[in-house]
């Protein structure tokens, strides 16, 4: 079986930033370029969003996966 870990993928994105915390969580932070999340128009590409998941599910070290917006709301 093939597996990533996250050094290989975190920078690969740009509408998502990728870290893993003390407990192997992965947060994948949906952001506008690096601000606050705007939907709409300038929102991540939902391709983008797909291949960060699909990253995310091959990696040997994640317990689980949180993907949280950034900014208020």
């Amino acid at each position: 079986m093939f597996f990533k870990r996250l050094d290989d993928y975190k920078d690969k994105f740009n509408h998502i930033k990728i870290s893993r915390d003390e407990n192997g969580i992965l947060e994948a932070q949906l952001h506008t370029d690096g601000a606050d999340l705007v939907w709409g128009v300038m929102m991540p590409d939902p391709r983008e969003v797909k291949v960060a998941q699909l990253e995310a599910e091959v990696d040997a070290l994640r317990k689980q996966l949180a993907a949280p917006g950034t900014g208020q709301g």
